[in-house]
């Protein structure tokens, strides 16, 4: 049901596209804290998430909303037996999902650091697989470990994988402790060859 309210705004406000956090594998906590009794198989939770994606994507397209699903961060503690308890942070899942479904994907490129440091995977290879189906990007950056939205300078990994994918929507995901901050960044990407 909030997810069909947000796509009700959506729908209002014409707002063409939607974005949701891919699921998980295992209920976080008021504190999004997981506490791991039983991890249900990988292959059980993504058909449990892909069922309820169908109902959201057809319940979407009634109302004329798109949606993208987007990648999940993954950290050391989202671990549980070599096996992250939230959903698409990898190449597997990826190919897992969109062979299950046709949905639109929501890049967040800083996400993709730290869950291929934390997974050891090959960023590549996951960029690979959701570039036919990217809709939009978060663009930030990060020490790898941790999920800290810094904002992308010359030279960043996020930087190069974001000309990528030139005509592709973009939200900076940055934080900044300055309007102005915020406004020099914009213009610096402005300014960046894409």
């Amino acid at each position: 049901s909030y997810v069909k309210d947000g796509i009700d705004f959506c729908a209002r406000h014409d707002i063409e596209r939607y974005t949701i956090h891919a699921g998980f594998r295992v209920d976080p906590d008021t504190d999004f804290q997981f506490e791991i009794k039983e991890m249900p198989s990988l292959s059980r939770s993504m058909e449990t998430f892909v069922h309820a994606l169908e109902r959201v994507l057809q319940y979407a397209e009634s109302q004329g909303v798109r949606v993208g699903v987007e990648n999940n961060v993954v950290r050391p503690h989202h671990v549980e037996d070599g096996s992250p308890v939230v959903l698409l942070s990898n190449p597997e899942e990826v190919a897992m999902l969109i062979n299950c479904v046709d949905v639109d994907l929501l890049l967040d490129i800083g996400h993709l650091n730290v869950a291929a440091n934390t997974l050891n995977f090959d960023q590549e290879r996951f960029l690979s697989l959701v570039a036919p189906h990217v809709c939009s990007i978060h663009l930030h950056t990060n020490d790898g470990k941790t999920d800290q939205h810094n904002p992308v300078n010359s030279g960043d990994w996020a930087l190069s994988v974001w000309e990528r994918f030139s005509g592709v929507e973009t939200t900076v995901e940055a934080q900044f402790d300055e309007p102005t901050e915020l406004i020099q960044h914009l213009s610096f990407l402005q300014n960046h060859s894409r």
